[in-house]
């Protein structure tokens, strides 16, 4: 396992099961906006449901990619989830990696502007980093897959 230390501060609630995706995913839940958009009885639960309903409606549009890595969050009652899909070949190359954002099942359409562009927030961006670090110390993309950064945060396997 890569040692990845974090700085504090991290707003990230759990790293959750995928329920269905045919390509190999990763999804962490934010804290924002959570309760409201994926209710307080089981938030994991409906936040893995909302991807598992995002990679079946949109299959055509997520072709491609050999792995996700998702964070999801809410604003206000909204479902969104940053997404990110890379395909490293080699293994050991610098991926570009391939980005999507999701609110309440549609696919954010691009604006003419940068800032009409967002990709995720900077709690994103370093969870990100920790899985391009943790994906660099691999053989390959099953070894990858098996493995995940150090993170301190809990890690949700049955929901």
């Amino acid at each position: 396992m890569n040692d990845t230390k974090l700085p504090h501060g991290l707003n990230i609630n759990a790293m959750i099961p995928v329920l269905a995706s045919d390509s190999p995913t990763r999804a962490y839940l934010h804290n924002a906006g959570i309760k409201e958009a994926y209710g307080e009885k089981n938030p994991h639960l409906e936040a893995a449901m909302y991807l598992s309903n995002v990679f079946k409606t949109h299959e055509k549009r997520l072709e491609g990619p050999d792995y996700f890595i998702a964070i999801l969050w809410g604003d206000d009652d909204e479902k969104i989830v940053d997404l990110a899909g890379a395909s490293p070949k080699p293994w050991r190359d610098n991926p570009l990696y391939s980005g999507a954002v999701f609110v309440d099942n549609v696919f954010l359409e691009k604006g003419d502007t940068i800032e009409e562009n967002p990709i995720t927030c900077g709690d994103g961006e370093i969870v990100f980093g920790a899985e391009e670090i943790c994906r660099r110390g691999t053989e390959d993309l099953d070894d990858y897959m098996r493995q995940s950064p150090v993170l301190t945060i809990p890690k949700i396997t049955r929901i």
